[in-house]
């Protein structure tokens, strides 16, 4: 087999379909996009933050694609252009013949970004995690938070719990003994003190663009980590634009001072894999000068119970950050939120040392997109 890998074109379109078409005929559900164009993160200018597309070609015809995304970060006290590798998808899935494409889309990317991340995945166990730790990339769950405002609708709905037996029959007994009610009440309530006090003495203002004050947030808080992703006005009006009503910007004050931003989501769940049809807040990014990353969450908090929501979600890797949620009541659930990163990016975060400092939100690598 002769494989190459070229740029999207228009001139692919049809080979794109062709190749969703046979994935979907053998029950693969993900389609590549069939548009040679990105319609998130599109190359625009001079802008240093976009997506392209590249496809693995035999004879003409598609068997493999993935998307590079191209993101600034600070990078242990200076900005760099990473590489951020998604979506990767082979005819390997439904065809033997094509078991080594993936191989050779993650070789191609690093050809074309050495310092190259991934995230999301969905665990450890995933075919790409496991091809990524033979190949001597270094992966790390990102700690995955929850909180519950109705823990009723939290035993009864969250789908979760019908993974196995077990799980449905413990939460079915918590939830009619009102023992689960206790647990989780209690807990929450003993941690969660020190947030609810702070975020009383604070005011938060839902706001419909991010505007220059962001760039002082910015400015003042990324010597804070060793790796994290650019997060001005301009990034963020471009991953969280106004035209986007789901996104829900805070710009949160202390004695009319701002102290730092957050974006939520309320999201009404339609039979989800792990919520079922609950209603779910998720706190996906976020910013704060130093030692306010705890007003920053009660905030955000505040905004979503006053919506309705029957629970909270998040993820974070940087420990001043998870030190934040959890004394605000947050409870740590299992994690299928993977931080994957390719030897020369681990290299040079010296990720052995560092890792507490990597700041990995909902809102990094390819977004919110399920919650």
């Amino acid at each position: 087999m002769s494989f190459i890998i070229v740029p999207y074109t228009k001139a692919e379109e049809e080979g794109v379909k062709r190749f969703n078409q046979r994935l979907a005929s053998k029950g693969f559900r993900f389609r590549f996009p069939e548009v040679w164009e990105p319609s998130w993160l599109p190359k625009i200018s001079q802008r240093k933050l976009f997506q392209d597309f590249f496809l693995l070609k035999e004879e003409g015809e598609i068997r493999g694609a993935y998307i590079l995304k191209r993101q600034e970060f600070f990078i242990r006290d200076q900005v760099r252009s990473i590489g951020y590798y998604h979506f990767p998808i082979s005819e390997g899935i439904i065809d033997k013949r094509y078991n080594g494409v993936g191989l050779f889309l993650i070789k191609d990317a690093l050809k074309r970004e050495p310092c190259l991340f991934s995230l999301g995945i969905g665990g450890l166990e995933e075919p790409l995690a496991q091809l990524l730790k033979i190949l001597g990339w270094r992966l790390f769950s990102v700690p995955f938070f929850f909180k519950v405002f109705r823990i009723r609708n939290f035993f009864k709905k969250m789908q979760y719990f019908n993974q196995s037996l077990s799980l449905k029959i413990l939460s079915g007994l918590l939830l009619f003994s009102g023992l689960g009610f206790l647990l989780i009440k209690g807990y929450q309530g003993a941690v969660g003190i020190k947030g609810r006090l702070l975020s009383s003495r604070i005011k938060a203002v839902i706001v419909p663009k991010f505007e220059e004050w962001t760039n002082e947030i910015w400015v003042k808080s990324k010597r804070e980590y060793k790796f994290v992703a650019k997060r001005d006005q301009e990034v963020l009006n471009i991953l969280y634009p106004s035209s986007n009503k789901r996104f829900i910007k805070i710009k949160i004050l202390e004695k009319e001072q701002i102290i730092g931003w957050a974006v939520v989501m309320n999201t009404q769940m339609n039979d989800n894999r792990y919520f079922g049809s609950m209603q779910i807040g998720s706190i996906v990014d976020f910013m704060a000068l130093s030692r306010q990353e705890t007003k920053i969450i009660g905030a955000s908090l505040n905004i979503l119970r006053n919506k309705g929501v029957d629970m909270v979600v998040m993820n974070q890797s940087s420990s001043c950050w998870k030190r934040a949620i959890r004394s605000c009541g947050f409870i740590n659930g299992p994690s299928n939120f993977i931080f994957a990163c390719s030897p020369q990016l681990s290299r040079e975060l010296d990720l052995e040392s560092n890792m507490h400092d990597v700041f990995l939100c909902r809102g990094d690598g390819d977004g919110p997109i399920n919650l």
